[in-house]
């Protein structure tokens, strides 16, 4: 499948923020993170884009960035913080299925300029 034409390359922003380290478990360590250029080329070429060799290195550097965050919010524990919501707990209401409107097909039938056997009848529009 061809590559996209045009533009320069792939931008990735290389300054994420980072949480604060108090709230980080004490086991969390360095990254084991690793982005290749290998890697970059394989992601560039499954999402058809075009990423010169002057861009591989800054892409490889933001992707690394958002994988160490992704591993800094993995390490945060949770373990007593309660859940804001869960589908699970939610239950719906449901209607009766009964009808509750009378059937007025008949009346508005008779204010149709022409009907036939329950149908509306049109003026033709294509020829």
């Amino acid at each position: 499948m061809p590559r996209p034409q045009g533009g320069k390359g792939l931008r990735l922003a290389t300054n994420l923020i980072s949480i604060p380290s108090p709230l980080l478990s004490n086991t969390m360590q360095e990254s084991s993170v690793k982005i290749t250029q290998e890697v970059v080329n394989n992601i560039a070429e499954l999402a058809q884009l075009r990423v010169t060799g002057d861009d591989l290195a800054d892409i490889a550097e933001g992707m690394k960035n958002i994988l160490d965050l992704a591993e800094q919010l993995q390490s945060i524990d949770t373990s007593k913080v309660e859940p804001v919501s869960n589908p699970l707990d939610a239950t719906q209401r449901l209607r009766a299925d009964a009808i509750t409107e009378t059937d007025q097909s008949d009346l508005f039938q008779a204010l149709a300029p022409q009907t036939k056997a329950g149908l509306y009848l049109v003026p033709r529009v294509l020829e």
